[in-house]
């Protein structure tokens, strides 16, 4: 089983690899005082990850910029906690094709958006989240960084999480650099 799966994986990054070749996006350092939207691509793998992560898009409300988040559950059915939240649109094994190719209206909308800002909160290879970050028209993207690693690559701004992978400590990280940048 999981031969098919790194098979239909690798099938799945050919297309992707294929797909970005074509692709034309402009890239745009941007602070975050300037910033005017920003989409959050997340693994819902701990639903406890939430709490920061609301504390964050209030914080940003209040900033005046408008978020967006696209999560990934690997699960059939989302949590209770997750089902009202209406900034949060969730993957969930019927949305994406035999090869992880996101194919939910929702991920085509996210993908379509043209983001200041592109925030991954995805600390593992997560395919479907990979394609629609590497995809999107965002004018910076940014994800946590790992040493060497490869897969992150499309990604403009890495910031280390080292190994305990707290949310909240990476998004202060990422509105720190985010103030720093001078365009």
């Amino acid at each position: 089983m999981v031969l098919f799966r790194k098979l239909r994986i690798n099938a799945g990054n050919r297309m992707l690899k294929r797909r970005a070749s074509k692709m034309q996006r402009k890239r745009r350092f941007i602070n975050i005082a300037d910033a005017k939207s920003i989409g959050i691509l997340w693994d819902i793998e701990n639903v406890e990850d939430l709490s920061p992560i609301s504390d964050f898009i209030l914080q940003m409300s209040e900033r005046g910029i408008k978020t967006e988040i696209l999560g990934f559950y690997g699960g059939k059915e989302l949590p209770d906690k997750l089902t009202a939240i209406r900034y949060l649109n969730c993957l969930k094994r019927e949305d994406y094709s035999y090869l992880y190719i996101p194919k939910a209206k929702e991920a085509e909308q996210f993908l379509t958006s043209r983001f200041d800002i592109l925030i991954e909160i995805c600390f593992r290879d997560i395919f479907p989240l990979r394609y629609v970050s590497t995809l999107s028209e965002s004018k910076v993207r940014i994800g946590p960084g790992f040493n060497g690693d490869e897969i992150r690559k499309h990604n403009d701004i890495l910031i280390e999480t080292g190994k305990d992978h707290n949310v909240r400590e990476y998004l202060r990280q990422v509105v720190i650099y985010l103030e720093m940048i001078n365009p």
